[in-house]
């Protein structure tokens, strides 16, 4: 069994804040985890590392596993990874429509660009995600136009569109989302 993430007396800085020190912490592929703590404890940081956007100090005595690996492309790892966060719902541009949104998930990027290809096969699946949600309708709409419910699932659709290997959600309670159950259900079976 791999695991997700693996944390070894790890410490992490934010600016010139040190949000971990000396910090421990293995998650495994069969653990559903939730991290509560609150606002600056450091759950985004612990995102943010997990997504190769934050680096550990390095010394002698610590290190960092993903996916148990110590390096990685992260272009790769992102594609392993569906994450959910604010963050990342402030990042898109006022050109990006809901479609664009959800194919950006196939290259972890906060929109897509010209040299990214979509091919039928992806275009296919991102529909096919898309309908499931409830969000056909809204594909070609401005995704800073929608509300941000609406804003929520497309990014659900993007983590969701590539088949990760682990979904992440940053604050999943903000904005919370309705997404039928059924679908739910019927979408999980499909991945």
């Amino acid at each position: 069994m791999k695991n997700i993430i693996e944390l070894q007396n790890i410490s992490v800085f934010q600016q010139r804040n040190k949000v971990f020190d000396e910090l421990s912490l293995i998650i495994n592929e069969s653990q559903n985890t939730v991290i509560l703590g609150p606002n600056g404890s450091g759950k985004t940081t612990l995102l943010k590392l997990l997504n190769r956007e934050l680096y550990i100090v390095q010394d002698n005595k610590s290190y960092i596993k993903i996916f148990d690996k110590e390096r990685w492309n992260i272009q790769e790892l992102r594609t392993q990874l569906g994450v959910i966060s604010q963050h990342l719902q402030y990042n898109y541009s006022n050109s990006a429509i809901g479609l664009y949104v959800v194919l950006s998930g196939y290259y972890a990027s906060d929109g897509i660009w010209q040299h990214q290809v979509f091919d039928s096969e992806k275009l296919d699946r991102a529909h096919e995600v898309m309908d499931l949600l409830g969000l056909l309708e809204l594909k070609d709409r401005p995704f800073f136009s929608m509300s941000t419910g609406e804003q929520r699932k497309f990014l659900l659709a993007r983590a969701l569109v590539h088949d990760p290997e682990v979904l992440v959600f940053d604050e999943p309670t903000v904005d919370l989302i309705y997404v039928p159950v059924f679908n739910t259900l019927k979408l999980f079976k499909s991945l």
